[in-house]
């Protein structure tokens, strides 16, 4: 579990450097946002090699992990739910992207009005951050805002320079991302997990 692994390691740092004490928790957050990261670089690589769209998805996956380590947005409470479920989101995404540019280009107007919805959504409702907010004042929670929106505008202003289907690459984590912002997102990764978790619970009584 990168929590653990990260909680691990912050506790190292902290022990050869107790200047940093006060830091522990904002240390912690980013290692485990590291080490998690590196988890799905590696298995999303691994999964799209065969199909020839690494690039692709590599640029689906930078964007939509950028944006939100400083844009948060709601998740699943288990660290495995987050990393499937992320893990055929953005394969999904990129294979959108990439099979179906022709389709996506047709829509450019309807595609660029998402764009501009789901950057007011990043406006008004980053950061998102649930259990994490506590080791965030007023002010970086205000960084984190700004960051977020800078990302946003810079990718979006960026793709317009790349092939169509790196820029839908590009635009559909962006919109996608928006969208775990929202309270509609959060009900659904909620009641989803609950449904999961009913039913494994249950075991042998499926059968």
């Amino acid at each position: 579990m990168p929590n653990t692994l990260a909680t691990n390691l912050s506790n190292l740092v902290i022990a050869e450097n107790p200047q940093f004490k006060k830091s522990k928790n904002k240390i912690r957050y980013g290692l485990e946002w590291i080490i998690s990261g590196l988890n799905q670089i590696v298995i999303v690589c691994l999964l799209v090699w065969p199909f020839g769209i690494l690039p692709e998805t590599l640029v689906a996956l930078l964007t939509g992990a950028l944006l939100r380590m400083f844009s948060g947005g709601s998740h699943f409470t288990r660290y495995y739910f987050c990393l499937v479920f992320s893990t055929i989101q953005i394969i999904s995404l990129t294979i959108i992207c990439v099979k179906y540019t022709d389709f996506l280009s047709s829509h450019n107007k309807l595609l660029l009005l998402f764009l501009l919805l789901s950057l007011l959504i990043t406006m008004v409702k980053a950061p998102v951050l649930h259990k994490k907010k506590h080791i965030f004042n007023k002010d970086s929670i205000l960084r984190l805002k700004i960051t977020a929106i800078t990302i946003y505008v810079i990718f979006a202003g960026v793709s317009l320079f790349f092939p169509y289907s790196i820029m839908y690459c590009i635009w559909l984590p962006l919109i996608f991302q928006s969208i775990t912002l929202t309270a509609l997102w959060e009900k659904i990764v909620l009641s989803t997990e609950y449904f999961i978790n009913k039913i494994t619970s249950k075991g042998p009584d499926l059968l």
